[in-house]
């Protein structure tokens, strides 16, 4: 596990072993975060993308990592999630500010953006904070701060699409600070609309499809692979297996 002091980060390549990787960053479910984590390692072994995961506190509910894997079949994993929001491409990130040091923290890390890295196309810019109640430096004012600076640099040359944006680019306020590209979502509510109780056959107890999603995927079955379910009950664990190409 390398840590983010331990890196070099340069407009969302770190330094590893002399190699040049890229670095992501997955948005997970704020509930059972262990399982979570565990599925992100777990897809991505499945599909044989050799990563290094990045230290994070263990209730914030982000999985980070370097790669060298082709950023096509790192989508391809990630969608297979189920306890998961978003997928990142790293552009730059820095420790979380020191309490009295945010004006010049929030210079710094515009510094390091280079905008070369952003796709062309038509733009929108999100800044989120997760686990206010773990890392308590960043108010809702300073998030304000921090979306409107990164709006101004990144719109200067862009069309603003607060609707239907080719490109997004996010500031996530976290143990680090993180201003990232968005590269892919998960569609939970057809998790929702796959619960047991929208089934011909139901019982009174039923895993949640996304819960069923994130065992099925622990179990780092390879694309294509065959998962054998001998208790099937109401096929929950089946059917999210099949949606994600097993047999």
């Amino acid at each position: 596990i390398a840590t983010l002091a331990s890196m070099q980060t340069r407009g969302g390549a770190t330094c590893l072993n002399s190699t040049m990787t890229t670095d992501y960053l997955i948005e997970l479910s704020g509930e059972f975060p262990h399982l979570a984590r565990e599925e992100a390692r777990s897809v991505l072994a499945a599909h044989s993308i050799e990563v290094v995961e990045h230290e994070s506190h263990p209730a914030i509910p982000l999985f980070g990592f370097a790669s060298t894997g082709a950023e096509a079949d790192i989508r391809t994993a990630f969608l297979r999630m189920g306890m998961a929001w978003n997928l990142n491409r790293v552009l730059v990130q820095t420790p979380a500010p020191d309490p009295g040091s945010e004006d010049s923290w929030l210079s710094d890390l515009l510094a390091g953006l280079d905008q070369s890295d952003i796709p062309e196309g038509s733009v929108r810019v999100d800044a989120k904070i997760l686990a206010p109640d773990v890392v308590t430096v960043y108010s809702a004012d300073l998030r304000a701060q921090v979306k409107h600076r990164l709006g101004e640099l990144v719109t200067r040359h862009r069309q603003v699409d607060l609707t239907h944006p080719q490109v997004i680019v996010r500031a996530i306020l976290a143990d680090g600070a993180t201003v990232a590209i968005k590269l892919a979502a998960i569609d939970r509510t057809s998790f929702e609309e796959r619960r047991s109780g929208f089934r011909p056959y139901t019982q009174p107890i039923s895993l949640h499809p996304r819960l069923a999603r994130a065992w099925i995927n622990s179990g780092r079955v390879p694309a294509g692979g065959t998962v054998y379910d001998p208790f099937c009950g109401t096929g929950g664990l089946l059917l999210e297996a099949g949606l994600t190409g097993l047999r």
